[in-house]
């Protein structure tokens, strides 16, 4: 006497083959990276790179810079703006390569240069940006940030003559 095989319904045919169809797109997502794009050179390993985010937390070289509150004034969202005297701009190049960002716009007359970074980090960016070799400061990417920038320029230029 043969048992008897379990007949599969056509609610659980589509269950079964819904769950492959999840698993096949989860494993396809996992050996892509996610699908989502590369997002440069920027990851959520530390063991692959100087940046990695730790939610909302950027770490650049091992030092952490956490989310703060908003700031009052406007900026646009994904980029920030370096400072870089003329004679280190070869190390601010060198330095943002190494972080993996990318400069968007170079206005070498003022020494300012506009980066990318991941959107909601910019304040955070900005921080980090301004320890790092070769950038005197950094800003966030607005008309009041760049007017504080112009300011503490011809300030500095004022006490250098």
């Amino acid at each position: 006497m043969q048992p008897e095989r379990a007949k599969m319904t056509t609610s659980n045919r589509r269950r079964f083959l819904s769950l492959c169809a999840a698993g096949a797109l989860s494993l396809s997502l996992a050996a892509c990276g996610g699908g989502g794009g590369d997002d440069d050179h920027h990851h959520d390993d530390p063991d692959e790179s100087p940046v990695f985010y730790a939610g909302t937390t950027l770490v650049v070289d091992g030092v952490s810079y956490p989310q703060e509150p908003a700031p009052p004034y406007s900026y646009f969202a994904g980029t920030v703006v370096v400072e870089v005297d003329h004679e280190d701009e070869d190390i601010a190049a060198d330095t943002l390569d190494w972080l993996g960002l990318r400069v968007l716009e170079y206005d070498d007359t003022n020494g300012l240069w506009v980066v990318e970074v991941r959107q909601g980090f910019e304040v955070q960016w900005a921080r980090a940006l301004a320890e790092q070799d070769g950038i005197r400061e950094a800003y966030l990417n607005g008309a009041h940030y760049r007017a504080q920038a112009a300011a503490k320029r011809a300030a500095a230029k004022r006490l250098a003559t």
